[in-house]
């Protein structure tokens, strides 16, 4: 009985942690769809929060640290004016408020996604995020348009 506690231990401590268990990611299922999606919060917005066009309405929203957004697909930034602070991932988000779902885009640095390794083989209903890969383009957020965003 011991031998075969001390190899589970060893297996566990040998084993790699999975995706599924980064503390930036989650999974979450705002839309009553029953789907499963990848979700995480916003972080290192300022007090005044973050701008976000809401391409859904043409409005624009402010979001501060913890707001929770659900992660739909990821560009990067040629020029660098959505990606901003030398991180060059956005992502295209959705989230749900007043009986709609809304989208907007919003640079990864905005987000606690962690590094490209934490979140690209973190999956949703689609599977691994790394192949959620809308391409590339430049522009601020409220412009940046990979693949028909």
């Amino acid at each position: 009985m011991a031998y075969l506690l001390a190899l589970m231990l060893a297996a566990a401590l040998l084993w790699p942690a999975t995706a599924e268990a980064s503390p930036n990611l989650y999974h979450c299922s705002p839309f009553g769809d029953g789907l499963t999606y990848a979700c995480t919060t916003v972080t290192s917005a300022p007090s005044s929060g973050v701008r976000v066009l809401d391409r859904s309405t043409g409005s624009i929203v402010t979001w501060h640290n913890g707001t929770s957004v659900v992660l739909w697909e990821w560009a990067t930034d040629k020029d660098t004016h959505c990606g901003v602070n030398g991180d060059s991932y956005v992502w295209e988000v959705l989230w749900y408020a007043g009986g709609t779902v809304h989208r907007g885009v919003l640079g990864d640095w905005w987000l606690a996604t962690g590094s490209y390794s934490d979140w690209s083989v973190f999956t949703d209903y689609a599977g691994e995020l790394k192949y959620d890969n809308a391409g590339s383009s430049s522009g601020t957020c409220d412009v940046f348009n990979p693949g028909g965003w």
